[in-house]
């Protein structure tokens, strides 16, 4: 005798436990990521976060490299003293 068929909804739901499709985690990045790209707090808060990331990555990485390149912490204080 065989199985009656099954619908594919059914079937597809076996092997994804209790908690269902998609995992919490899963589904709290996909609303993330459906915010980012719509008008409002999400994005304008993306956008600024960005922002402040790039330019704390400047404020860092800019003075090493001067030291590196002019090799003495004084000279790299009169080089951003002179710039602003």
């Amino acid at each position: 005798m065989r199985a009656p068929p099954v619908s594919p909804g059914v079937a597809g739901r076996a092997g994804r436990g209790a908690s269902g499709w998609p995992p919490p985690a899963m589904s709290a990045l996909l609303r993330l990521k459906a915010g980012l790209f719509q008008p409002g707090p999400v994005a304008f808060a993306t956008l600024f976060a960005i922002e402040c990331l790039a330019r704390a990555t400047l404020t860092v990485v800019l003075p090493v490299e001067a030291l590196r390149v002019v090799g003495d912490a004084r000279d790299v204080s009169l080089l951003f003293a002179a710039r602003s």
